[in-house]
């Protein structure tokens, strides 16, 4: 009913300005003949009483596209790079690469599972004890408690650098080091100061993603982490920080779906830890945020909740997967709204359910694990959001009732706020850790832009049977 009404609106808005165009040259032509005591001809009629409106109209209608064209233009470059057409994936289309690990560091918790139970449970972002509105008024906003910008170690700047970076560059950082601190932990060791003895392995290959707007100092920040990390001297080594500036979330995951890509074009040994850190939790942040009228609030539902956070995801050629199952990252669906999601004029747009379907294709494709257990979002308390998602997987059941879960999906964006890339690879490890859990693929769907969309699956490795399958249909 209520995409009923909103498709509605559109045709009856025209409708009420077309009548009141024609209406009003009509009165203010009829008021200036009565005045000037003139009596219309035939042509008068045709042209004041037809011409002159149409043309009005159309000279409006004009005017409106062109100030909505370059609009709509920027919006739909600052949101993605992914083409506004969902793609065909011919090539490789059921290329996977294994997670052999990740790392959380978010609002909700330092691993993928608590992460996980918090969404399950629906616990929200609750009033920052820091943060102020220019009023005075609190902010909801979403922090890790465990960050203290106080212990930033200013000496691993790159020289000639100064101090002078911001508070949520600087805990986004920290939440960066924790993340990659924890991974290393795991899959590597410190070496001795003494040992200088070369490494069989290969180095771990990093690309860390930090937020567009940090564009101009993204160079520095990657020369801070490589700092940190080398200090620890971890055998096998890293690699130099490959730093990609992305604009949303939705970026994050194509850079994982080129990587996948990339891994199966050419195998090797060598294994990628995709990092991305975010953080909005900076009372300048806040303030432009305020006076922009674009956080939540009781009177502005479709507001941001700042949040913070890192994930890390070690990734690798499904061959290197020897020791133990791991889950697989297959394919990555992506495509753009034809406009913003929460602007009052927008049509119903049914791009996310689309890539729902391009994306669980490649499950029914398989023919071999027909359900998905689960889905991950990076969904929050926006309303306009909300209902995106909720529209798309209600249309999803309805279609293929035997292949979507009924049960709703957990919004990682309910408990860590707005943090962009940093949530999304978060949504992939949440995905990973419930695929272990349930041994049933899980999708991740991200709608956290108000343009951009992206989906992909979650699950156990595709066998020879599975490709020759595909390879047929």
């Amino acid at each position: 009913m209520l995409g009923k009404q909103r498709k509605a609106l559109p045709i009856v808005r025209i409708a009420v300005g077309v009548v009141s165009t024609f209406g009003l040259v009509w009165l203010v032509v009829a008021a200036y003949w009565r005045a000037t005591f003139h009596v219309p001809t035939g042509t008068d009629l045709a042209v004041y009483g037809i011409v002159l409106p149409v043309a009005l109209i159309a000279v409006t209608a004009w005017l409106r596209d062109r100030i909505r064209v370059p609009h709509r233009r920027d919006s739909a470059a600052a949101a993605s790079t992914a083409p506004p057409e969902l793609p065909t994936r011919d090539v490789h289309p059921d290329s996977s690469i294994a997670l052999l690990d990740s790392s959380v560091r978010l609002p909700a918790g330092d691993n993928a599972d608590t992460v996980l139970d918090t969404a399950l449970d629906g616990t929200t972002a609750g009033l920052h004890t820091d943060l102020k509105r220019a009023d005075g008024s609190g902010v909801f906003a979403a922090a890790v408690t465990s960050i203290s910008v106080p212990s930033f170690d200013d000496s691993l700047l790159p020289p000639g650098v100064t101090a002078d970076w911001s508070n949520e560059q600087r805990r986004a950082l920290l939440l960066a080091a924790e993340a990659m601190d924890d991974l290393l932990q795991r899959h590597a060791a410190a070496a001795l100061s003494n040992d200088t003895r070369e490494c069989g392995v290969p180095a771990f290959r990093l690309h860390l993603l930090v937020p567009a707007r940090w564009q101009a100092i993204a160079q520095q920040l990657g020369a801070w982490l490589d700092a940190h990390v080398a200090r620890n001297r971890w055998r096998p080594g890293v690699e130099a920080a490959r730093v990609v500036p992305v604009a949303n979330a939705v970026q994050a995951l194509s850079l994982v779906d080129a990587l996948n890509l990339d891994i199966n074009r050419h195998p090797s040994a060598l294994r990628h830890i995709v990092l991305a850190c975010e953080s909005l939790l900076d009372q300048g942040t806040v303030r432009t945020l305020d006076g922009t009228d674009r956080l939540y609030g009781r009177n502005h539902l479709d507001g941001c909740i700042p949040g913070e956070g890192a994930c890390a995801l070690l990734l690798a050629h499904p061959t290197e997967a020897y020791a133990q199952p791991v889950p697989h990252l297959f394919r990555v669906s992506v495509a753009n709204r034809d406009a913003p999601v929460d602007r009052f004029d927008a049509q119903q747009d049914d791009v996310l359910h689309r890539l729902i379907e391009q994306t669980v294709g490649q499950l029914l494709a398989s023919d071999r694990e027909t359900k998905v257990s689960g889905i991950v979002c990076d969904t929050d308390q926006r309303s306009s959001w909300r209902t995106e998602l909720i529209g798309a997987l209600e249309t999803w059941r309805a279609a293929t009732p035997a292949v979507a879960p009924d049960a709703a999906p957990p919004m990682l964006g309910l408990a860590n706020g707005e943090s962009g890339a940093a949530l999304a690879l978060g949504a992939i490890a949440v995905a990973g850790a419930r695929h272990l859990r349930e041994h049933q693929p899980v999708l991740v769907i991200s709608n956290s832009d108000s343009i951009a969309r992206g989906a992909l699956l979650v699950g156990s490795a595709p066998t020879d049977e599975d490709r020759n399958h595909i390879a047929g249909t």
